[in-house]
């Protein structure tokens, strides 16, 4: 019996999900990097194994698609466990990263008699000038025209909320560029381990549904449609085994 097409590497890869190899492997985006691995690794396993037992003819198909469902059960807890804390570390990191990032109260006279100049000077402004202003200092990475914009009192300068979203990136950016670009990744990577999740939940559930798995064994419309699961599971092999040799072939998997 062929591995299934969607058990491939380049199916799982999109399927799941496959962590950027020019991405370092420390700490939280260390452990995105294994989650996802360990993911990409349970679902080939699961789908092959899926195959070899739905179409196993010495057990009747409500068996085949319980002993599955069991199986899917085992192999996803310690996956959505790794996934998880993946996250969690993710969450971490970046709570950590976005206190480093936020503007902080002068901690000299000096300082905080320039952030006044500064306010001043701004709150004296038009609006569309003021705006001017401190996209430019945005632009320039000015950290001391951000933090006096950043941490000034509304009724003296108003930011804009969609300005201000702009000044905060652009003062973590200036203040931490590393860290800046560590915040970018690990937010694309909790969109991974996200997706990955996601996919296993969907997908696995497509393979054997709860209400077949989890129904009694003289539960007969479970049976019934455990044979139908069996049935389609068998002519997809066959499908895939025909169309082998035929590499610009695209085989879709019934919904």
């Amino acid at each position: 019996m062929m591995r299934p097409l969607d058990a491939e590497d380049a199916i799982v890869d999109m399927l799941v999900g496959v962590f950027p190899e020019q991405w370092e492997r420390d700490g939280a985006l260390g452990e995105t990097a294994a989650a996802l691995t360990l993911a990409r690794g349970a679902w080939a396993s699961l789908r092959t194994a899926y195959r070899t037992t739905m179409t196993d003819l010495t057990l009747t198909p409500f068996a085949r698609a319980k002993a599955t469902f069991r199986d899917i059960e085992n192999k996803l807890d310690s996956v959505f466990k790794k996934l998880d804390k993946a996250l969690q570390s993710i969450t971490a990191e970046l709570a950590e990263l976005d206190n480093k990032h936020r503007p902080k109260k002068p901690g000299s006279f000096s300082d905080a008699l320039l952030d006044g100049e500064i306010r001043g000077y701004l709150s004296g402004l038009p609006e569309p000038q003021m705006v001017s202003r401190l996209s430019e200092a945005a632009q320039q990475g000015d950290l001391t025209a951000l933090r006096a914009a950043l941490l000034a009192p509304p009724i003296l300068i108003r930011v804009p909320d969609y300005l201000k979203e702009t000044l905060l990136t652009a003062y973590a950016k200036a203040i931490d560029p590393e860290g800046f670009e560590r915040r970018e990744k690990l937010v694309k990577a909790a969109k991974l381990v996200q997706k990955a999740a996601q996919a296993l939940m969907v997908n696995s559930a497509k393979l054997v549904p709860g209400g077949i798995g989890k129904a009694a064994a003289h539960d007969k419309r479970a049976a019934e449609a455990a044979e139908k699961l069996c049935k389609a599971e068998e002519e997809l092999a066959l499908r895939e085994g025909r169309m082998a040799h035929q590499p610009d072939s695209l085989i879709l998997r019934p919904n």
